[in-house]
């Protein structure tokens, strides 16, 4: 009813049901929820920055990531969110060997 009531439209009803549903298959797979939060918090101001840093190159983003300071960032990214499910799985794989 709250969905229904916001616009009146049954688009909100949807979305609000799509989104109850990816929550309980989220909670049952137990995903933590407060990287979720951070990253929707965190990824209004990295798009922002990142627009600001390709008008600043020229839309060019190699030239972006070329920098030091932004390729270690990306490379500490890059490991941080592939680094524990695959150590998970180097784990689970020793253990069943």
């Amino acid at each position: 009813m709250g969905a229904y009531a916001l616009e009146n439209s049954l688009f909100t009803v949807g979305v609000t049901l799509f989104f109850g549903v990816l929550g309980y298959f989220l909670k049952k797979l137990q995903v933590p929820a407060a990287p979720m939060v951070l990253a929707l918090v965190l990824g209004a101001l990295t798009e922002t920055n990142l627009r600001q840093a390709l008008i600043i190159e020229s839309n060019n983003f190699f030239k972006v990531i070329s920098h030091p300071i932004a390729s270690v960032i990306l490379v500490v990214a890059v490991l941080l969110a592939f680094g524990t499910p695959i150590k998970n799985l180097i784990l689970k794989m020793r253990k069943s060997a």
